[in-house]
């Protein structure tokens, strides 16, 4: 790797870039620090394939594109003198697995973007204990990112939007596509809020009769069943008499299409469609018969399997169904949550860490914060504040350019559980100072 100057006009972004979104505000304050203090950082470029050929930012887009907007102001010109590190003789994928870890572990990345890098590392053959400690993520938080790749179009729209945030986004990934666009209704109709709530629509407790691929007369147990005895609202009373009944029709299903594609499997519990790219020809490729949890099975054509480390697949599958029922599962889960609550009042260290993970996973700034973004008005207590946030996000490792109490507010994400093991490491001393600052 060679450190270079390079002008402004001789460096393009990455069509690879799994970051797809950039704040705009952010990359406008980020403009202002340049423009007042230079650009501190180089940034990392790959070299040109050819001699006309522009170099390819790997890390430091937002770097790249506060200098293009001081270009569009005419702050500088296009012969900037830009400080780059480059490397050579990468390949595409060195590329774009390099920019994957430098975004998920700088950029502050959404969730579904960190889902698309995550399974891209994956896809590219990367160890799961290698993308852990590259990204700093946890088994359980790339398990959860890797669901979101599950949503239906509406729901992923509905989590970008601000209309569900992250943990209902979890929950609705354990549905098919149809049945998460009808829970969606519910849930931005007000009737079905929690994350428990979406999941005890999904999974019901007895599957469907309308749900069953295998002929019905096979089935020798009884039904609950309303009035009209229609499909859908009638059901099998013995799941494990319709569970095999569904499995045997399933694995003669796997048998037809074998003899039609490369390869057919069956798998059971929730498909992980991160696992397999689409073959240009549905036809051709292979295919995947998969019982979901509730019964229910989905048809998926068309795949081809790139080489993934199976002992990733294995640390990343979905936690299985529970085996135990509502009322059973309700009763324990209410003598739980009593204990814990007589818990930590006995552990006031404790309650605090939960209490500080809970504020900074679920930060909401003031409208007098936001009032100041245009840049218009300055105030001295904002830069007090904004010095404070450098402080918190010290005491994470994180070190922004220039740090905005933004950063702070996207620093968990909603993600309390993530915030929670974060804390544990910290001082009486450092847990009080965010709790007095949040």
């Amino acid at each position: 790797m060679s450190t270079q100057i390079l002008k402004l006009g001789q460096i393009k972004t990455s069509k690879d870039n799994p970051r797809k979104g950039f704040d705009e505000k952010s990359i406008e304050g980020l403009a202002q620090s340049i423009k007042n203090d230079g650009l501190l950082q180089n940034l990392i470029v790959a070299a040109p394939t050819s001699k006309r050929a522009k170099h390819t930012i790997i890390c430091g887009e937002r770097r790249f594109r506060a200098l293009n907007l001081l270009l569009e102001r005419g702050d500088i010109d296009a012969d900037f003198p830009v400080n780059v590190e480059i490397k050579e003789g990468l390949s595409e994928d060195d590329i774009l697995r390099m920019a994957t870890v430098e975004n998920v572990q700088r950029e502050n990345l959404s969730p579904l973007e960190e889902a698309q890098a995550i399974a891209t590392l994956i896809k590219d053959g990367e160890k799961l204990d290698v993308i852990e400690s590259q990204t700093g993520l946890t088994t359980s938080t790339i398990r959860r990112r890797l669901m979101l790749l599950e949503l239906s179009e509406d729901v992923t729209h509905a989590l970008i939007d601000g209309q569900i945030n992250l943990a209902q986004a979890e929950s609705f990934a354990l549905a098919s596509h149809d049945e998460q666009n009808a829970i969606l209704e519910r849930v931005l109709r007000g009737w079905c809020n929690s994350p428990e709530d979406i999941k005890d629509a999904i999974l019901d407790e007895k599957p469907n009769v309308a749900l069953a691929i295998f002929d019905t007369t096979l089935y020798t147990g009884d039904y609950t069943s309303d009035l009209l005895a229609e499909d859908k609202t009638t059901y099998f009373n013995d799941v494990e008499q319709f569970e095999e009944l569904q499995r045997q029709a399933a694995e003669k299903l796997v048998d037809e299409f074998s003899q039609s594609h490369d390869w057919a499997e069956l798998e059971e519990g929730y498909f992980s469609s991160w696992r397999y790219e689409k073959a240009e020809d549905e036809k051709t490729g292979g295919v995947i018969v998969n019982i979901r949890p509730n019964g229910e099975v989905e048809i998926h054509k068309g795949l081809i399997k790139p080489e993934i480390d199976e002992s990733n697949v294995v640390a990343l599958k979905p936690k299985p169904k529970a085996t135990y029922g509502k009322p059973l599962v309700r009763y324990m889960n209410m003598h739980k949550c009593v204990a814990v609550q007589n818990a930590l009042i006995g552990n006031p260290r404790k309650a605090k860490e939960i209490l500080v993970a809970k504020k900074l996973a679920t930060f909401t700034d003031h409208p007098a914060l936001r009032y100041f973004d245009d840049g218009a008005t300055h105030s001295p207590s904002l830069d007090a504040l904004n010095a404070k946030a450098r402080v918190i996000l010290g005491y994470f490792g994180k070190t922004e350019d220039s740090p905005t109490w933004q950063d702070v507010k996207y620093l968990f994400q909603h993600n309390v559980q993530e915030a929670y093991f974060a804390v544990q490491p910290l001082s009486d001393e450092q847990l009080e100072d965010i709790a007095l600052t949040l």
